[in-house]
């Protein structure tokens, strides 16, 4: 017979088995999601679930009249410790991929690979062709072809449970070039889903002139020195696109994206990790979650960045754009400037045309080295605000901050206490352009530069 009451059992041990299996779920079908990223960002919400399980047990065992389960228990150390090294694995698959897209983690010892490398017969291409290129799996490189052909060398590669399989298996799979209207069409044969796993690396060299469509669903994509547009699809891997005389549109959804030397337009949209972006003579549109940095330098039209947390559009950046998950710099723009965001830093130098800003949670810092000549709007919310602008400098503001002071360096500018908020409204010289600054939680700093 007991001699005291029964022990309530934890509900903790349960809930780290199921936070376990979430993050294995997400890990697989949410690969972009970047669950390491998002563990290394909140891992303090583990000790609130942690404290609020023990509060539930507590508050149950008293309704009960059950004994409190212990803090910790051995059993609850233990799924501690198979969390944390379920965590570790998804945290090494993450960073291996990142750096091996190709990389696949094999279960068993018993995985043969084969390969062979052939070259195609090559086709005759006229200028202006388009060439399509599509592999299931593997890369894809193409080149400009010094003759007006089309020339692909491949390399296969299966794998299988042993030597004899994988050879067997190598002689189903086989590329071809389709004559097309307008150009050729290069991909597998039917039957290649058939050989098991397959892997056909391709290097292609087509006319300087063609125009070239691209699609591998894992693998990366390099294209370069080709003076008709280019289109590339990759559903995992990295993509490279340099020297281009045409558009460029690549569409993404795992890696990294490279493309510079385009004198065209560069839309970038999916899903991905780093971007960089440079020396573009058209527009430069990024439509979707990239989790950067993200880097963009001198493009000759307008830059666009659209996100579910982001919508920037820039004019004529003769300069560099940076961007990460919490801060954005900007130096260097000849046109303006419209951004909404949150959570966010900003870092503004030299911005030469309109400026328009909206942030919440976020520092925000404008420098400019020559006097103002279009209105200046900067909205924050809990967050500070410090604008600078040179000697001689001529304009109109409103400044007001709730629960904030402001500061001015300016003379004759003289902010207004009006109970916890402050309000600052003045002129600076003659005729200038319109500054509205506005904050809340936070100071307001108009400084004098140098």
């Amino acid at each position: 017979m007991a001699n005291g009451p029964i022990r309530r059992r934890s509900i903790f041990g349960g809930l780290v088995l199921i936070l376990i299996g979430t993050f294995f779920l997400l890990h697989n079908f949410a690969p972009d999601l970047g669950i390491a990223r998002v563990i290394s960002t909140y891992w303090p919400a583990l000790l609130i679930f942690w404290g609020l399980a023990k509060l539930v047990d507590h508050f149950a065992a008293q309704r009960t009249g059950q004994a409190s389960a212990p803090m910790i228990s051995g059993s609850e150390v233990g799924l501690l410790f198979l969390l944390f090294v379920a965590i570790g694995s998804i945290v090494v698959v993450d960073w291996v991929h990142k750096r091996n897209p190709d990389f696949d983690l094999h279960i068993g010892i018993f995985d043969h690979s084969v390969s062979s490398t052939e070259e195609l017969a090559a086709k005759p291409a006229a200028a202006g062709s388009t060439i399509s290129i599509t592999t299931p799996r593997g890369s894809i490189n193409v080149r400009p072809e010094e003759t007006d052909q089309v020339r692909v060398i491949v390399n296969r590669t299966v794998t299988s449970t042993n030597d004899i399989e994988a050879q067997r298996m190598l002689q189903k799979v086989h590329l071809t070039i389709n004559s097309v209207p307008g150009g050729y069409d290069i991909r597998p044969q039917p039957g290649w889903e058939d050989a098991g796993s397959v892997k056909l690396d391709l290097e292609v060299h087509v006319p300087k002139q063609a125009n070239v469509i691209a699609k591998t669903d894992r693998g990366d994509v390099n294209v370069s020195d080709i003076s008709g547009p280019v289109a590339v699809t990759s559903g995992h891997g990295d993509v490279e696109i340099h020297n281009i005389g045409g558009d460029v549109s690549a569409d993404m959804q795992r890696g990294d994206a490279r493309i510079s030397g385009i004198k065209g337009n560069v839309r970038l949209a999916g899903r991905g990790n780093e971007v960089d972006l440079g020396d573009i003579t058209g527009d430069a549109n990024i439509d979707g979650e990239f989790y950067g940095p993200i880097r963009t330098r001198n493009v000759g039209k307008t830059t666009h960045f659209l996100s579910s947390r982001t919508d920037l559009t820039l004019a004529q950046l003769t300069g560099h754009l940076e961007m990460n998950s919490g801060r954005l710099e900007i130096s260097d723009l000849a046109g303006g400037l419209n951004l909404v965001t949150k959570n966010k830093d900003i870092s503004l130098e030299n911005v030469a045309g309109r400026i328009h800003i909206e942030d919440r949670h976020g520092d925000i810092e404008a420098r400019f080295r020559q006097p103002p000549h279009e209105e200046l709007s900067i909205s924050n919310d809990s967050g500070p605000i410090d604008l600078t602008l040179p000697p001689g400098s001529n304009f109109e503001i409103l400044a007001t901050s709730r629960s904030g002071d402001i500061q001015t360096d300016f003379p004759g500018l003289k902010p207004a206490q009006e109970g916890d908020s402050s309000r600052l409204e003045g002129k600076v010289g003659a005729r200038g352009p319109q500054i509205h600054l506005s904050t809340s939680y936070g100071t307001i700093h108009i400084r004098k530069g140098p």
